[in-house]
């Protein structure tokens, strides 16, 4: 039973007090096992407000927002793997180590970007997503995490040209 609802049951009197104060006790000590669980991981936190949850990355204190939809958005990919590809952003990494500007083609929401983007060396980096749904969290993605980069929208409509 989901929490509002469990309040709605409180609220209408079908359960008493009591009752109540347990039944959500036990909803609310999963926040404590994310406590627990995120030691040991890449994620440095996590934050909810009213409408928005997002997790710090250690390190980089990168901002990635979670998806409710998507089970293997990178946030959630780091939660359930304690990290994210360490190899091949290493590997990544040594590639533009030289370089002062970077093209990200198929940059998803952004977990490359913005770690190209906090690289010393890097003067400019041009983020290129096709999906709108990705792109505008690419979009948010830079956006609070201050980072200078240009995100680009490939996606074209061409029905409005007559193609």
């Amino acid at each position: 039973m989901k929490l509002k609802e469990l309040y709605d049951l409180y609220v209408s009197g079908e359960i008493k007090k009591p009752e109540y104060i347990d039944l959500m006790h036990e909803k609310h000590l999963v926040l404590f096992e994310y406590f627990d669980y995120i030691k040991d991981t890449d994620i440095k936190s996590i934050y909810m407000d009213n409408d928005t949850i997002y997790i710090t990355v250690k390190g980089s204190d990168i901002k990635l927002l979670l998806d409710r939809n998507d089970k293997r958005f990178i946030p959630l990919e780091i939660l359930n793997f304690h990290s994210t590809e360490a190899q091949e952003r290493e590997f990544i990494f040594s590639l533009v180590s030289k370089c002062r500007i970077v093209f990200d083609i198929g940059a998803n929401i952004g977990w490359y970007t913005l770690n190209f983007g906090k690289l010393p060396n890097i003067d400019k980096v041009y983020s290129f997503e096709p999906i709108p749904h990705t792109f505008e969290y690419l979009k948010k993605h830079v956006e609070m995490n201050d980072i200078w980069v240009l995100p680009q929208n490939p996606w074209v409509d061409f029905r409005k040209y007559g193609v």
